[in-house]
Order: C-alpha cells, then structure tokens, then sequence
C-alpha cells in the first residue's frame, strides 16, 4: 500500500463480542472523541488482540453500509506470517462506528480494493530520468546517461545531481501529462 503513520493516540479501540442464538460476533467500536472528521487514521488489530493465529482471512465490514473496507496485512517479524491488519476507517466528529470482523470465505460481500495514491517510472522519453508522485508533491531525479552526455558535450542532458520537486495543486498524478 503505502507507509503508513499510525496515528491511534486519539481513536478509542473497543473489542466486544455480541452474540446472538445463530452466530457470535466480533464487533470492533471506534470511537472519534475530536471536533473534526477523522480519516486516513490507521487503526492496527493485531494477532494477539483478536485472539487467533492467522490473519490472512479475515476482513472488516462497516456495519452501517454492509460492505468490506479496504484492509492491509503487514508482516513485521518478516517471518511469513502476517502479525497486524490495518484499515483506515473515517469517523465523522464526535462520534463513533462499528465494525465487524469477518472471515472472507464464509462471505460473498466483494473485496475492495484500495485507490491508487503514489506513482513511480522510468522516463526514457527525457534521457533517463525517475519520477515518482503521491497526491501532493511530485519528484524527479536525472540519471547518469544525461549527466554523461553534459560531459561529452551531446545536446538534451543535463548536469545536475539533486532532486526537482513540484508541489501539486491536483490530487490526481501528473507525471505522464509532463511529459
């Protein structure tokens, strides 16, 4: 997905289990206690806190929409075993929403997947350039081939060793319409 900041200091985790006489289930309550909206919060559930072995499996439903959030598996012992799920739920302000946690293969409600926010290539159209980007800045370093052909006096390089970064007005990416 991307780095991600956990910024769970403010958002309350409470885990319960509600059960009914078919099925027991496991609620997750998140609660906003600030003024303002949350998102892009990242709330971590690890294998300890939910009590089971293999998080590979499971997904979180918003229980007001009926529908899977997007969630990631993170391995960080990099042990081939996935250790926490995240998933970035938005929390209006003040208030608090349910989830629950479900397991994929007893579901047919469709996975989602996440939106694209950074973009990274090769430019061979400009030299040898790298660009990359996310939904706020744009980056672009020159490689060796332009600084070579500076040297060996052939027009189009480019003698530089630092970093161009174009701060965007845009959420969408732009490096293919630079170029």
């Amino acid at each position: 997905m991307k780095t991600i900041k956990l910024f769970i200091f403010t958002l309350g985790i409470l885990f319960s289990a509600s059960c009914s006489k078919e099925e027991k289930k496991n609620i997750i309550v998140v609660k906003n206690t600030w003024a303002v909206e949350r998102s892009f919060e990242t709330i971590e559930l690890t294998k300890d806190f939910l009590k089971i072995g293999d998080l590979s499996n499971l997904g979180i439903k918003d229980i007001v929409s009926n529908k899977l959030v997007v969630t990631q598996l993170v391995d960080f012992d990099s042990d081939g075993v996935f250790d926490k799920l995240l998933f970035q739920p938005t929390i209006t302000a003040n208030s608090e929403k349910k989830f629950e946690i479900i397991n994929l293969s007893e579901t047919d409600l469709v996975k989602p997947t996440a939106e694209d926010l950074c973009y990274s290539r090769f430019v061979p159209e400009r030299t040898d350039d790298y660009t990359w980007e996310n939904n706020k800045v744009a980056f672009r370093v020159y490689g060796p081939t332009a600084q070579k052909m500076i040297e060996d006096s052939i027009p189009g390089g480019t003698l530089s060793s630092g970093v161009d970064a174009w701060f965007k007005k845009v959420e969408y990416p732009i490096i293919n319409k630079c170029y």
